[in-house]
């Protein structure tokens, strides 16, 4: 019988098997009514012999990743405490797939719950957590289990973020949108004078102002800006303020 449960003590039957040929062997069973990104499970065997006794296996439970995506284009990963009887956890690894494929972006020790990270090359990362359990069982076997969560993928809102001053002759000399927009199908950011002049104005999201007009760096003070970018489902995003050049 395989059993599951949300607690630890209160296991439910999930399905009812015949012994498998091989007992010397990995064997596996899938439950596919587990709510993986919503909770985590424990889980146990229990054997039955011909003469009626049973056995029951130790206890696993699977890990739940939860996390957060900031409107500061920043993320933010929970997950719960792995649990393998006999076992102890060495470590956790997290992996993250930013487009390209899941690669492992940091360990911990088996104290850390938690990650966050900003600087991402995706605006919809997705990642999961790997437990690594040092195993110690009864019979004597030592061995090595790595437990995988849930796989979360995180989408930030759609969002314009623009500083509020630069420097035209300092480190950052370029002012312009930083986008968090999927499929961005039309663009336009322009920025005016104190008199409501367009001095600039571009359709490429990758080219931003230098602080000049005609040529010839503006003076210091505060300037206006409209964005508006239009996403792939058609939809509207606008930004208006003002910027304060520096020198």
């Amino acid at each position: 019988k395989i059993e599951r449960s949300l607690d630890s003590t209160g296991f439910t039957q999930l399905s009812v098997i015949t012994p498998p040929a091989n007992l010397s062997v990995i064997n596996i069973f899938a439950d596919t009514t587990a709510l993986t990104d919503q909770l985590s499970y424990f889980y146990r065997i229990v054997a039955t012999d011909s003469c009626g006794n049973t056995d029951t296996s130790s206890i696993g439970k699977s890990i739940l990743l939860s996390g957060y995506a900031f409107s500061d284009l920043s993320f933010l990963l929970k997950w719960d405490e792995s649990f393998l009887e006999h076992g102890n956890v060495a470590a956790y690894e997290v992996y993250r797939d930013d487009g390209s494929g899941f690669t492992g972006v940091s360990t911990f020790d088996e104290t850390i719950f938690e990650y966050a990270e900003t600087g991402v090359p995706s605006i919809t990362p997705c990642y999961y957590v790997v437990a690594i359990d040092s195993m110690i069982f009864p019979n004597g076997l030592v061995d090595t289990v790595h437990s995988r969560s849930n796989v979360l993928c995180l989408n930030q809102p759609s969002q314009i973020y623009m500083p509020n001053a630069f420097s035209p002759q300092g480190q950052n000399n370029i002012f312009k949108p930083i986008l968090n927009v999927e499929g961005v199908t039309a663009f336009n950011f322009s920025v005016y004078n104190r008199w409501g002049k367009e001095i600039f104005t571009s359709l490429d999201q990758d080219f931003g102002w230098d602080g000049r007009d005609n040529g010839n760096l503006v003076p210091l003070g505060a300037y206006a800006y409209q964005v508006v970018v239009i996403d792939g489902n058609k939809k509207r995003i606008e930004a208006k303020g003002t910027v304060v050049v520096v020198r």
